[in-house]
């Protein structure tokens, strides 16, 4: 009897201070909702841990998953899987509530009308160990308007119909590890950006990686139109460039790498970008392989953009322009490596405005590692397409936009004789030829040409999606610049076969 009395004042006892559960193991269905239940239930300001083993499916939540207490933080790990039943949040973060995921994987569904994991404002999200969000196709991995920390874990393999098919980020979004990959964006032509991060307030990155992310639009590592800073990690091989920068986007960069993206390295559109540190390497692109100022502005002050290629014009950066202008200034840091194919290794200007007062832009005199070099061998260094003026030495410290001789240090370029330069026909009226300054073009073949070495009448070029050459005859005939009595170009030698071959007789008939 006494014993009996004592267990009862003591369940009396727990009863009226509140006693619950705050350790739960889930294996089942059953279990997921006692665990639900015993949280909203158990008040405020309490830590709880949730515990998955085995593969279970469970539904999903249209508001709070753990209802509407505040103060409480959640850890849910474990090696097993929680994956969605139905449309909706696999996990719905509300305010002023800590959920933290752990080891475990939070799969989504095919055709979901939202993301798996959906932090709302005040709420807290944390993913740490080898915390997995996948396999969601509809609204993509995360939708932030709380904070967001991710220290480890991946998000991937996530599809969204409209912005971030990884990360949707409206709120506070920090990275300090994990890996967001093989994520994609794939709505229509306004929203389809974003493939691994979209952020429209505050993203700071200090580890981890974004990769192998796809959007349709292009921009498909981070898209940013608010403040994204980085101070490491890598954004690199993804499948469009890795940092897109819309009107009002500031990206400050300071450590980190931006590597191997097949749409440059980073695009400004009106939007800021301040480089204090951190490497752009092993990007590509037709225009700009590190970085294009399309608009916006872009200023040096340290760090590395080598390595980069352009297969058009401006290897290391592009300088164009459009109402929001396009302005690079260059205080510190160095340009090396990068390679374009018609203009401007290192720096090609084009509508916009360059201003170098500090840094090194590599020329065709430096060592082989270090050394810009465009094929058309004008501005090795930089090219300025407003005036037609170049540098092909290398540009250091004490070499400033607006010093003495900065531009027109030729080097080797070459040149077809002007008289050559106009669009020429053939017999067959449907051939036709046209030859820039340094460029030749034939619309029988649709490749581009760019002049290499002219001995006499012999002039070899080199195709500039590849490392053919082909070298040729031409002698010119002056004519009188008419239809009866235009210049004419016999040309012979190695140029091909069939439809491809330029040998012949050509006629001018467009002067430049």
């Amino acid at each position: 009897m006494k014993k009996g009395f004592i267990l009862t004042v003591m369940l009396t006892f727990m009863a009226t201070i509140g006693f619950s559960q705050t350790t739960f193991t889930v294996r089942n269905l059953a279990g997921w909702i006692e665990a639900i239940n015993g949280i909203r239930n158990g008040g405020n300001g309490n830590e709880y841990t949730i515990n998955v083993t085995g593969n279970i499916s469970v539904p999903a939540v249209n508001e709070s998953t753990f209802g509407s207490v505040t103060g409480i933080t959640v850890t849910i790990e474990g090696n097993g899987t929680l994956s969605l039943s139905s449309n909706g949040n696999l996990l719905q973060i509300g305010k002023e509530q800590t959920i933290i995921a752990k080891d475990l994987i939070l799969k989504g569904k095919d055709a979901n009308n939202d993301a798996v994991v959906r932090i709302n404002e005040k709420g807290i999200f944390r993913m740490e160990g080898k915390a997995t969000i996948t396999g969601n196709k509809g609204r993509g991995g995360v939708k932030n308007w709380g904070i967001f920390t991710m220290s480890g874990g991946t998000i991937s393999g996530n599809t969204s119909i409209e912005e971030g098919g990884g990360v949707y980020n409206r709120g506070t979004f920090t990275m300090s590890g994990g890996t967001i990959s093989g994520n994609t964006s794939n709505g229509d032509m306004y929203r389809s950006i974003g493939g691994g991060v979209y952020n429209d307030k505050t993203f700071t990155m200090s580890g981890g990686t974004i990769s192998g992310n796809t959007a349709t639009l292009g921009d498909s590592g981070v898209y940013n139109s608010d403040t994204f800073i980085m101070s490491g990690g890598m954004i690199n091989g993804n499948k469009g460039c890795g940092v897109f920068l819309s009107k009002n986007g500031t990206f400050t960069m300071s450590d980190g790498t931006i590597s191997g993206n097949n749409n440059g390295g980073v695009l400004t559109s009106q939007g800021t970008f301040i480089m204090n540190g951190g490497t752009i390497s092993g990007n590509t692109s037709e225009r700009g392989g590190g970085v294009m100022v399309f608009g916006g502005t872009f200023t040096m002050n340290g760090g590395t953009i080598s390595s980069n290629k352009a297969t058009r014009s401006g290897g290391g950066v592009y300088i164009s322009y459009n109402s929001g202008g396009g302005f690079f200034e260059m205080k510190g840091g160095t340009i090396s490596g990068n390679t374009a194919t018609i203009y401007g290794a290192g720096v090609y200007v084009d509508k916009g405005r360059f201003e170098k007062t500090g840094g090194t832009v590599y020329g065709d005199d430096a060592d082989q590692k270090l050394k810009n070099t465009v094929i058309s061998r004008l501005g090795h260094t930089v090219f300025d397409e407003q005036n037609k003026s170049w540098r092909n030495i290398t540009a250091d410290l004490t070499a400033t936009t607006d010093s003495y001789g900065f531009w027109l240090n030729d080097g080797d370029v070459l040149m077809f004789p002007s008289s050559f330069v106009g669009t020429w026909q053939r017999s067959n009226p449907n051939n036709h030829m046209d030859i820039t300054t340094i460029t030749a073009a034939s619309n029988t073949n649709g490749f581009l040409w760019i002049l290499q070495k002219i001995s006499g009448n012999t002039y070899t070029l080199k195709r500039i999606d590849s490392s053919n050459t082909m070298t040729i005859n031409m002698k010119y005939t002056e004519g009188k610049n008419s239809y009866d009595n235009p210049d004419i170009i016999e040309i012979s030698g190695d140029s091909g076969s069939g439809q491809n071959n330029w040998n012949g007789t050509w006629r001018k008939v467009r002067f430049n």
